[in-house]
């Protein structure tokens, strides 16, 4: 890996945290969403935060202490110690949880590359956390080794690449009709019609649930909910002066009740009170 290493980092309440980015081979444009991300948070209050849905399935490479998780698969309350982990497609909301320090490696996989890195339908991953070594067995342990083992970054990602180019090396791509499905959804922010997917590839609409369901961990109409809530969310963090209104119908909402109950669905509060709880100022513009 020839790319240069970006980093972050500030301080907290509690003690400081740094971040490092590095930009996967392009061989990997398919498999993998974004950047390599490197994290080091430092401190000794504890962090909670909500993850909300996204179209991505994150895999966390834990160097440091454990973390604990919640999903939607375990009972309300309920949380897990987990050491590396994958998170399935998720319907709703999940959170994480450690005491103030934490040190770990993100990869963001598209749906269709973590089903082709784990070989399984991803519906049995759906609203999960699974162990990475679990999935993966004595690779997956060795890759963690030489991670813990390694004290530069640029080499961590460089260990991390080698891995993943050694595991998409086949080219096998899945079926072209799912792939092309999801591009359009995220193309239309969600909106394009299930019906008219299916149309297009040939298929009848039963067929295309179910298929898209089995590989990508959700079926079309759920995924389509996911970007139009992400594109809300864009806009709304970024919005100077709009409306809520406004901004669900851009986003392709019938109106901002039907954003709210969507919203309340995915993240278990309402839109204000998440963007209060990640960003306090983050609604200073947007009028009511």
């Amino acid at each position: 890996m020839g790319q240069r290493l970006r980093r972050l980092g500030g301080a907290t309440p509690g003690g400081s945290w740094e971040a490092v980015f590095a930009t996967p081979d392009p061989r990997l444009k398919a498999v993998v969403l974004g950047d390599y991300a490197g994290w080091v948070e430092r401190g000794n209050l504890p962090v909670l935060r909500r993850h909300l849905p996204n179209v991505m399935v994150p895999v966390i490479l834990n160097l440091g202490p454990l973390w604990r998780v919640t999903s939607p698969a375990l009972a309300d309350g309920e949380t897990v110690a987990v050491d590396s982990f994958l998170a399935g497609m998720h319907d709703r909301f999940a959170t994480s949880y450690s005491d103030g320090n934490s040190f770990c490696l993100q990869i963001n996989f598209t749906p269709l590359g973590a089903h082709r890195l784990f070989g399984l339908p991803m519906a049995e991953l759906t609203n999960t956390i699974v162990d990475f070594v679990d999935l993966l067995g004595k690779d997956a342990a060795l890759l963690l080794a030489r991670l813990r083992d390694c004290d530069d970054w640029a080499a961590r990602f460089t260990i991390l690449e080698t891995f993943l180019l050694q595991r998409f090396a086949d080219g096998q791509e899945g079926r072209r009709e799912i792939a092309w499905a999801l591009r359009q959804l995220e193309r239309s922010g969600g909106s394009v019609p299930i019906g008219d997917l299916a149309t297009e590839i040939g298929w009848s609409r039963k067929k295309l649930i179910h298929s898209f369901q089995r590989e990508t961990g959700l079926a079309p109409k759920g995924i389509g909910r996911i970007y139009r809530l992400n594109r809300m969310l864009s806009l709304l963090q970024g919005a100077a002066r709009s409306s809520l209104a406004e901004l669900a119908q851009e986003s392709g909402y019938y109106d901002q009740a039907h954003f709210n109950r969507d919203f309340r669905d995915f993240a278990g509060l309402t839109p204000r009170d998440y963007l209060a709880e990640i960003a306090p100022d983050a609604l200073r513009g947007a009028a009511g």
